[in-house]
Protein backbone atom coordinates (compact mmCIF):
# COMPACT_ATOMS: atom_id res chain seq x y z
CA UNK A 1 0.00 0.00 0.00
CA UNK A 2 1.05 3.47 -0.12
CA UNK A 3 0.64 5.96 2.59
CA UNK A 4 0.21 9.62 1.98
CA UNK A 5 1.53 12.76 4.38
CA UNK A 6 0.42 15.90 2.36
CA UNK A 7 1.71 18.33 5.55
CA UNK A 8 5.09 17.19 4.76
CA UNK A 9 4.63 15.83 0.88
CA UNK A 10 5.53 12.44 1.52
CA UNK A 11 4.42 9.32 -0.30
CA UNK A 12 5.96 6.24 0.54
CA UNK A 13 5.66 2.37 -0.07
CA UNK A 14 4.29 0.07 2.97
CA UNK A 15 7.09 -3.26 2.19
CA UNK A 16 5.79 -5.43 4.75
CA UNK A 17 3.72 -5.42 8.46
CA UNK A 18 4.79 -7.22 11.48
CA UNK A 19 1.30 -6.83 13.71
CA UNK A 20 2.84 -9.01 16.70
CA UNK A 21 6.03 -6.40 16.48
CA UNK A 22 3.91 -3.47 15.35
CA UNK A 23 6.47 -3.13 13.02
CA UNK A 24 6.36 -1.08 9.48
CA UNK A 25 8.89 -1.04 6.77
CA UNK A 26 8.39 1.33 4.30
CA UNK A 27 10.29 2.56 1.04
CA UNK A 28 10.94 6.20 0.11
CA UNK A 29 13.18 4.75 -2.65
CA UNK A 30 10.71 2.33 -4.20
CA UNK A 31 8.53 4.89 -5.65
CA UNK A 32 8.74 6.60 -9.13
CA UNK A 33 8.14 10.43 -9.29
CA UNK A 34 4.62 9.87 -11.20
CA UNK A 35 3.38 7.38 -8.55
CA UNK A 36 4.38 10.00 -5.72
CA UNK A 37 2.51 12.99 -7.57
CA UNK A 38 -1.15 10.75 -8.89
CA UNK A 39 -0.89 9.49 -5.07
CA UNK A 40 -1.16 13.13 -4.13
CA UNK A 41 -3.53 14.16 -6.44
CA UNK A 42 -5.61 11.30 -5.18
CA UNK A 43 -5.48 12.51 -1.74
CA UNK A 44 -6.31 16.16 -2.37
CA UNK A 45 -9.25 15.03 -4.32
CA UNK A 46 -10.36 13.09 -1.54
CA UNK A 47 -10.31 15.62 1.02
CA UNK A 48 -12.28 17.66 -1.30
CA UNK A 49 -14.80 14.94 -1.46
CA UNK A 50 -14.90 15.05 2.39
CA UNK A 51 -15.46 18.64 2.90
CA UNK A 52 -18.60 18.03 0.26
CA UNK A 53 -19.37 15.21 2.46
CA UNK A 54 -19.43 17.61 5.58
CA UNK A 55 -21.64 20.52 3.55
CA UNK A 56 -24.22 17.78 2.61
CA UNK A 57 -24.18 16.20 6.50
CA UNK A 58 -24.23 20.02 7.69
CA UNK A 59 -27.90 21.03 5.44
CA UNK A 60 -29.29 17.96 7.24
CA UNK A 61 -27.98 18.80 10.94
CA UNK A 62 -25.93 15.63 10.87
CA UNK A 63 -22.20 15.19 11.53
CA UNK A 64 -19.34 14.41 9.47
CA UNK A 65 -19.09 10.75 11.29
CA UNK A 66 -22.72 10.64 10.91
CA UNK A 67 -22.16 11.08 7.07
CA UNK A 68 -19.83 8.25 6.93
CA UNK A 69 -22.29 5.79 8.47
CA UNK A 70 -25.14 6.72 6.98
CA UNK A 71 -24.05 6.67 3.60
CA UNK A 72 -20.51 7.59 3.42
CA UNK A 73 -18.78 4.03 3.42
CA UNK A 74 -21.90 2.78 1.05
CA UNK A 75 -20.63 5.90 -1.05
CA UNK A 76 -17.52 4.24 -1.25
CA UNK A 77 -18.62 0.62 -2.59
CA UNK A 78 -20.78 1.49 -5.18
CA UNK A 79 -18.86 4.79 -7.01
CA UNK A 80 -14.90 3.32 -6.21
CA UNK A 81 -14.44 6.97 -3.90
CA UNK A 82 -16.66 9.62 -2.31
CA UNK A 83 -15.90 11.67 -4.92
CA UNK A 84 -16.96 9.87 -7.92
CA UNK A 85 -20.47 9.91 -5.93
CA UNK A 86 -20.27 13.39 -6.24
CA UNK A 87 -19.15 13.55 -9.82
CA UNK A 88 -22.30 11.39 -10.58
CA UNK A 89 -24.18 13.22 -9.04
CA UNK A 90 -23.34 16.76 -10.45
CA UNK A 91 -23.86 14.91 -13.85
CA UNK A 92 -26.91 12.89 -13.41
CA UNK A 93 -28.80 14.28 -10.95
CA UNK A 94 -30.11 13.12 -7.62
CA UNK A 95 -31.77 9.76 -9.14
CA UNK A 96 -28.26 8.76 -9.64
CA UNK A 97 -27.80 8.06 -5.93
CA UNK A 98 -31.33 6.86 -5.07
CA UNK A 99 -31.39 4.19 -7.31
CA UNK A 100 -28.59 2.97 -6.02
CA UNK A 101 -30.25 2.88 -2.69
CA UNK A 102 -28.94 6.17 -1.26
CA UNK A 103 -31.81 7.30 0.71
CA UNK A 104 -33.61 10.29 -0.72
CA UNK A 105 -32.93 13.02 1.59
CA UNK A 106 -29.03 12.16 1.47
CA UNK A 107 -29.33 12.65 -2.70
CA UNK A 108 -30.77 15.78 -2.73
CA UNK A 109 -28.35 17.27 -0.26
CA UNK A 110 -25.28 15.43 -2.13
CA UNK A 111 -26.89 16.71 -5.44
CA UNK A 112 -27.25 20.24 -4.35
CA UNK A 113 -23.23 20.80 -2.89
CA UNK A 114 -22.14 18.66 -6.06
CA UNK A 115 -24.16 21.02 -8.64
CA UNK A 116 -22.18 24.15 -6.69
CA UNK A 117 -18.86 22.82 -6.47
CA UNK A 118 -18.15 20.64 -9.85
CA UNK A 119 -18.07 21.79 -13.11
CA UNK A 120 -18.55 19.61 -15.70
CA UNK A 121 -15.66 19.28 -18.68
CA UNK A 122 -16.64 21.25 -21.29
CA UNK A 123 -16.52 19.68 -25.33
CA UNK A 124 -15.55 21.76 -27.83
CA UNK A 125 -16.41 20.58 -31.73
CA UNK A 126 -16.05 22.84 -34.73
CA UNK A 127 -17.81 22.17 -38.33
CA UNK A 128 -18.04 23.96 -41.21
CA UNK A 129 -20.68 25.39 -44.01
CA UNK A 130 -20.06 26.80 -47.41
CA UNK A 131 -22.72 28.95 -48.55
CA UNK A 132 -23.60 31.39 -50.88
CA UNK A 133 -26.78 33.04 -52.85
CA UNK A 134 -26.52 35.64 -55.47
CA UNK A 135 -29.85 37.67 -54.92
CA UNK A 136 -29.52 41.09 -54.71
CA UNK A 137 -30.39 40.98 -51.24
CA UNK A 138 -27.27 38.43 -50.36
CA UNK A 139 -25.73 39.64 -47.45
CA UNK A 140 -28.87 40.24 -45.05
CA UNK A 141 -29.60 36.76 -46.26
CA UNK A 142 -26.04 35.37 -45.49
CA UNK A 143 -25.79 37.04 -42.11
CA UNK A 144 -29.71 36.05 -41.07
CA UNK A 145 -28.56 32.45 -41.78
CA UNK A 146 -25.92 32.77 -39.59
CA UNK A 147 -28.09 34.08 -36.96
CA UNK A 148 -30.06 31.24 -37.26
CA UNK A 149 -27.70 28.65 -36.92
CA UNK A 150 -26.38 30.63 -33.37
CA UNK A 151 -30.02 30.63 -32.54
CA UNK A 152 -30.40 27.63 -30.13
CA UNK A 153 -33.58 28.67 -28.24
CA UNK A 154 -33.20 27.05 -24.82
CA UNK A 155 -30.80 24.31 -25.46
CA UNK A 156 -28.00 24.41 -23.05
CA UNK A 157 -25.06 24.03 -26.26
CA UNK A 158 -23.22 27.45 -27.37
CA UNK A 159 -23.05 27.65 -30.61
CA UNK A 160 -20.75 30.41 -32.27
CA UNK A 161 -20.28 30.94 -35.99
CA UNK A 162 -16.82 32.72 -37.40
CA UNK A 163 -15.75 33.67 -40.81
CA UNK A 164 -13.14 31.36 -42.01
CA UNK A 165 -13.12 33.44 -45.25
CA UNK A 166 -16.19 33.55 -47.23
CA UNK A 167 -18.07 31.66 -48.47
CA UNK A 168 -16.87 29.25 -45.92
CA UNK A 169 -17.96 29.82 -41.88
CA UNK A 170 -17.05 28.06 -39.07
CA UNK A 171 -19.74 26.77 -36.47
CA UNK A 172 -18.40 26.19 -32.70
CA UNK A 173 -20.65 24.33 -30.18
CA UNK A 174 -19.25 24.33 -26.41
CA UNK A 175 -21.36 21.52 -24.81
CA UNK A 176 -21.33 18.79 -21.20
CA UNK A 177 -21.91 16.25 -23.48
CA UNK A 178 -20.05 15.27 -26.78
CA UNK A 179 -22.96 13.42 -28.41
CA UNK A 180 -25.40 16.69 -27.57
CA UNK A 181 -22.94 19.04 -29.19
CA UNK A 182 -22.58 17.08 -32.16
CA UNK A 183 -26.55 16.93 -32.56
CA UNK A 184 -26.40 20.75 -31.83
CA UNK A 185 -23.50 21.46 -34.48
CA UNK A 186 -25.43 19.68 -37.12
CA UNK A 187 -28.73 21.07 -36.45
CA UNK A 188 -27.02 24.33 -36.45
CA UNK A 189 -25.46 23.96 -40.04
CA UNK A 190 -28.99 22.54 -41.22
CA UNK A 191 -30.37 25.77 -39.86
CA UNK A 192 -28.19 28.22 -41.80
CA UNK A 193 -28.98 26.35 -44.85
CA UNK A 194 -32.19 26.40 -44.82
CA UNK A 195 -32.13 29.78 -45.04
CA UNK A 196 -29.83 30.19 -47.84
CA UNK A 197 -31.73 27.37 -49.96
CA UNK A 198 -35.09 29.40 -49.36
CA UNK A 199 -33.76 32.57 -51.30
CA UNK A 200 -32.00 30.52 -54.26
CA UNK A 201 -28.90 29.71 -52.83
CA UNK A 202 -26.89 26.66 -51.70
CA UNK A 203 -24.90 25.50 -49.01
CA UNK A 204 -23.10 22.38 -47.80
CA UNK A 205 -21.83 21.20 -44.07
CA UNK A 206 -18.52 19.97 -43.68
CA UNK A 207 -17.70 18.23 -40.43
CA UNK A 208 -13.86 18.30 -40.82
CA UNK A 209 -11.88 20.06 -43.65
CA UNK A 210 -9.61 18.27 -46.44
CA UNK A 211 -6.27 18.40 -45.52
Amino acid sequence: RDHVRENQKIVCRVLRVNPKKGHVDASLKRIREDQRTKKIQHWKIEQKAEKFLELSAKSLDKSLDEAYDEVGYELMDIFGDVYGAFETAADEGAESLTEEGIPQDWADAITEVAKKNITPPEVHISGYVDIETFVPNGVEIIISALKAAEDNGDAEEEIKVQCVGAPRYRITVKSTDYILAEKALKAAAERCIAVVEESEGNGTFLRELDN
